[in-house]
């Protein structure tokens, strides 16, 4: 319930009564803090221990308050414990309201059915009309790359050797232009083109996913937003996964949301999930769709079971202890054995789908 109101509501401040040995109290800490990083906490407790106390704090909490607590005083203690808390050390700015979500689903998930001749049909009108990103074979493996021929898509591969996230973050781009000593004379520039993205795997939708809250959410990014709200991507199930592969472990074998259109090949066609209004206007203007049969349905969960059984790895614990695993092994050993191979070179930024991380740079022409 807290965690509902949370999403539905701009707050800035909670007051938590949990028990904090336990791990339910912290749990909802973190997913707030999630949602609302700027969000302060006053945790009111029975059994504080420093351990839980400390992990509370890293989380947003500024106190705790040990109970017995009267409720006439919750106030007044509430108040004073906000004025005794030492002031953050950064810059103060203006907070916005979370903006809400690009993609947004509908209420209940409706499917359609096409078959493999129809949907090739849909394709080639949407390419006549605008870009279209997809998985290509190149020697011997597969990458994200423009397609020329629908016929050269490629929707049954097993994962890319990139992320389909270079067409919103690529290698390089303009952000401002401007000439020496006129300062009025600098302009941004958004270079941004409807595409149509297709053929992406669950994990590399989650992964568009995460990169929405970083650059959609409190810090609007011009350029990455344009490029988001510019693209059509249309999901497929991994039906067979690398044998290096661990999504389920994590999560992300299946995806429920981040997509306009989501498909599943069932053999004799694809059981299409509509997403997205965005995705529900494209098929009512340029495909041929029918109402899926109940053994069509049931063919489409059949294949996804026989996917999920094809995954060879799986994490030993939990994945909800991986942050606070890495933050534990800062200091480990086997970083400094990594870098002796680093060549500093970028690659890895590329290639990772949920990577982020960029710079800035003055260039200057020459005859200036």
């Amino acid at each position: 319930e807290a965690l509902q109101l949370v999403d539905k509501k701009d707050y800035s401040f909670m007051i938590l009564d949990i028990r904090l040995p336990g791990q339910s109290g912290l749990s909802i800490l973190r997913k707030v803090r999630a949602e609302r990083p700027w969000m302060k906490a006053v945790i009111i407790t029975a059994y504080p221990s420093e351990e839980t106390t400390l992990e509370a704090k890293k989380l947003g909490a500024i106190d705790y308050l040990v109970k017995p607590v009267v409720p006439d005083e919750l106030e007044k203690l509430v108040r004073e414990t906000l004025e005794s808390a030492a002031p953050e050390p950064t810059v103060t700015t203006i907070v916005r309201p979370r903006p809400k979500k690009v993609v947004k689903p509908v209420k209940i998930k409706k499917s359609v059915f096409m078959t493999k001749p129809k949907f090739r049909a849909f394709m080639e009108k949407l390419a006549k009309r605008t870009q279209i990103v997809g998985v290509k074979s190149k020697y011997g493996k597969y990458v994200y790359d423009v397609i020329d021929n629908v016929k050269d898509a490629i929707l049954d591969y097993d994962v890319t050797v990139n992320a389909p996230t270079k067409f919103f973050l690529p290698a390089k781009e303009v952000l401002l232009q401007f000439k020496v000593g006129k300062a009025e004379s600098a302009k941004t520039v958004i270079e941004s083109r409807e595409r149509v993205l297709l053929g992406v795997h669950p994990y590399d939708i989650k992964a568009i996913e995460l990169l929405d809250e970083v650059y959609m959410a409190s810090n609007l990014d011009p350029n990455y937003t344009a490029r988001r709200n510019n693209t059509v991507i249309i999901g497929v199930d991994c039906l067979n996964p690398s044998p290096k592969s661990f999504a389920p472990s994590m999560g992300t074998n299946i995806a429920d949301s981040g997509f306009d259109l989501f498909l599943t090949d069932i053999g004799t066609g694809y059981v299409v999930i509509i997403g997205t209004k965005k995705g529900s206007d494209l098929l009512s203007k340029y495909a041929e769709t029918r109402q899926p049969t109940a053994s069509e349905i049931g063919r489409q969960k059949e294949v996804r079971d026989q996917a999920l059984a094809k995954y060879q790895l799986e994490l030993t614990v939990p994945r909800e202890r991986l942050p606070k695993i890495l933050e534990e092994s800062y200091e480990d050993p086997y970083w400094e054995s990594r870098s002796k191979t680093c060549l500093s070179c970028g690659s890895c930024v590329m290639v990772c789908p949920t990577c982020y991380c960029f710079d800035v740079r003055d260039e200057m022409d020459m005859n200036l």
